[in-house]
């Protein structure tokens, strides 16, 4: 039997934002996308950059 490898995904820092704030009217969809991936064993891969105030490069 040959399994098809899935693909990681990134998913945009909105997206994790919406799943989180229960008051967010994006928020059941966020978590089904979510939810949906990682039921077919999809990588989710987040960017951890920050931005702060003293940036001054952005």
């Amino acid at each position: 039997m040959m399994i098809a490898a899935v693909e990681p995904i990134f998913l945009d820092t909105n997206i994790l934002v919406y799943a989180s704030v229960d008051t967010s009217p994006f928020y059941n969809r966020a978590r089904n996308v979510i939810t949906n991936y990682e039921a077919k064993g999809t990588s989710l891969w987040y960017s951890d950059y920050r931005v702060n105030g003293s940036n001054t490069s952005i």
